[in-house]
């Protein structure tokens, strides 16, 4: 299984991976259990969108959603959701955390 959480973003009206709607403190603070992974660094460019594999939903979830709910009880009201996934197309890269597809 695959998860990803999204959040709307109102003025794109659109759903978008839920760490660019987190402040940048609480970003600095999944940043450090969570990393981004290296395959971004040679595909900057690249249209993509990254998932959560079971493993990784497994062992972060509880902190990812403590995130969230800290940044809308601190911050700003966030309308987000957990997509979930028992198979994904378009795979660029599959680590043990983390799953990247591209987006066509």
């Amino acid at each position: 299984m695959f998860y990803r959480y999204e959040a709307w973003n109102e003025k794109e009206q659109a759903w978008e991976g839920i760490f660019a709607a987190l402040t940048p403190d609480h970003r600095r603070k999944a940043n450090q259990f969570l990393h981004n992974p290296k395959w971004y660094d040679n595909h900057p460019d690249t249209d993509s969108i990254c998932w959560f594999t079971q493993l990784g939903y497994d062992k972060y979830h509880e902190e990812i959603e403590a995130l969230i709910e800290n940044c809308i009880e601190s911050y700003y009201p966030l309308k987000y959701r957990i997509l979930k996934a028992n198979k994904l197309d378009n795979i660029a890269m599959q680590g043990k955390i983390q799953c990247i597809c591209l987006v066509s």
